[in-house]
């Protein structure tokens, strides 16, 4: 039940806070591997308008996530 890490789910309505970071070539692919096709990499509207990609999880949850204090 649950992760130890954060998972972004679909929410029209939600904001987070994050890094966007820039991936290409083979650490893109490996990152698709890792993902697995459970999740889809999908784009984001920023919120200054300009757009990135993320991968977003399947289902839902109102369940809240804290970072550990080791990050």
């Amino acid at each position: 039940n649950g992760t130890p890490y954060p998972t972004l789910r679909r929410d029209r309505c939600g904001r987070i806070e994050g890094l966007v970071v820039t991936i290409a070539g083979p650490a893109l692919a490996r990152l698709h591997v890792y993902e697995g096709p459970r999740y889809r990499l999908t784009r984001v509207v920023l919120t200054d308008g300009s757009a990135a990609w993320a991968w977003i999880a399947p289902g839902g949850t109102d369940r809240g996530w804290t970072a550990p204090d080791r990050y």
